[in-house]
């Protein structure tokens, strides 16, 4: 027997399921996750509509495509970028759009209306020009942030591990520094996008 709280959870599953729409072009219709009482301010249902009428126009007629030649849609995402997607929590002065983790979920979520994976990619190119943003020094933000914030150059990062697949508590690979530079030992796989990260 499920508790009450999975009972809840498994409902609401179910009524997002039969309420996503498909349309005769395989685009389902926009059906939000996120919970209307948090309060969406206009920009915010701006973001929405303009993301998810992207991934309409833009993701969804291509993304079977896509998925079957394996392809890496660069022209689509520089188009993304243009709309401000290619570094979403990155701060302005270096491209970005500096938006909230909300906004940001926003956006997501009617993106990967027309393209899941391509969406998947999307959020881990934009956490990782975060990271740049966050952590990098001045020089750094301002060499690598504004091509990343337009999809120019791509970005991903190396998580999942042969041995303790994605377990960050568990991962093997060091990074020692050694004078003026870093030693990095360890294997991963499989990285997202490989080829065309800067």
């Amino acid at each position: 027997m499920l508790r009450k709280g999975c009972w809840r959870l498994q409902a609401r599953l179910c009524f997002l399921y039969r309420s996503v729409q498909v349309s005769k072009s395989g685009h389902r219709k926009l059906v939000s996750c996120i919970d209307p009482s948090m309060g969406l301010n206009e920009e915010q249902k701006e973001f929405q509509k303009v993301a998810f009428n992207f991934a309409a126009q833009e993701m969804a007629p291509n993304m079977a495509e896509w998925d079957q030649k394996e392809l890496f849609p660069v022209e689509m995402m520089q188009k993304a970028a243009q709309l401000g997607f290619g570094g979403v929590y990155v701060r302005t002065d270096v491209g970005g759009s500096g938006l909230s983790r909300l906004d940001t979920s926003i956006i997501f979520e009617a993106l990967a209306t027309g393209c899941t994976s391509t969406t998947a990619y999307i959020s881990i190119h934009n956490m990782c020009v975060w990271m740049i943003d966050t952590f990098g020094n001045e020089e750094q933000r301002h060499k690598f942030c504004p091509p990343l914030c337009t999809m120019t150059k791509f970005a991903s990062y190396c998580l999942t591990e042969p041995e303790s697949g994605s377990d960050a508590a568990s991962l093997l690979t060091s990074a020692k520094r050694q004078g003026d530079h870093y030693i990095l030992n360890g294997s991963k796989v499989p990285v997202c996008s490989p080829l065309r990260t800067t």
